[in-house]
């Protein structure tokens, strides 16, 4: 007897926990997370990338160093750092002579992040900091000319940037991230003789890759 009212009342019951165990997953779900709470979950993340930029109307190739602090998955703080160099452009009263823009710059990033946890999503970087532009003539060696030109280093100049952009980020596995990014560096006026004050105010595409716990 006792056995046939257990089974009774485990019947019974049995349909009443199930809906109360799932409010309580949504309630758990939907809990709002506070940068104070013992159970909220940030992260970090270390990429590079390379891309494509025309520099000086140079096709010019584009390298980055970037890493942060992922805050409740949605914003990241961090350091980011670019380097450039020009594709030759040889000068015209020395055909052997090839003169090359190159230089870098870095700083501050700031990366609100949208709907981090979709497969697909998008992310705002943007970079604050400063850097140097300088362009240097070096021989080509190959030309078969019995001239020597030495190597020379000209005109290096500093500026300040701010660089915002937008990328498609796809969550490839738990620790790492592939993202088709673009951007548009604005700098302050370079003073130079030998390219223009706005030369470094262009677009920017390319790829990063992200390694870390997101």
């Amino acid at each position: 007897m006792k056995k046939v009212t257990f089974l009774l009342l485990l019947c019974i019951t049995l349909p009443l926990i199930s809906p109360a165990q799932e409010r309580e997953r949504r309630v758990l779900s939907n809990k709002v997370r506070t940068i104070v709470a013992r159970d909220r979950l940030d992260g970090w993340y270390a990429a590079f990338n390379i891309g494509y930029s025309p520099i000086d109307e140079r096709n010019s190739v584009i390298f980055g160093l970037r890493g942060g602090w992922v805050m409740g998955h949605s914003f990241t703080l961090g350091l980011a750092g670019n380097a450039f160099i020009s594709q030759k452009n040889s000068l015209s009263n020395i055909p052997e002579l090839n003169r090359y823009l190159a230089g870098g710059y870095g700083g501050l990033l700031l990366e609100p992040i949208i709907m981090p946890r979709s497969p697909v999503h998008f992310s705002f970087p943007v970079i604050v900091g400063a850097g140097a532009i300088n362009y240097w003539e070096g021989y080509d060696t190959l030309s078969g000319s019995a001239s020597v030109v030495p190597a020379n280093y000209h005109d290096l100049s500093p500026f300040f940037v701010v660089e915002p952009g937008l990328e498609i980020e796809l969550n490839v596995s738990r620790f790492f991230r592939l993202d088709l990014g673009g951007t548009y560096r604005f700098t302050n006026k370079i003073k130079s003789n030998n390219f223009a004050p706005d030369v470094l105010q262009t677009w920017t595409a390319y790829l990063n890759f992200k390694f870390g716990r997101f």
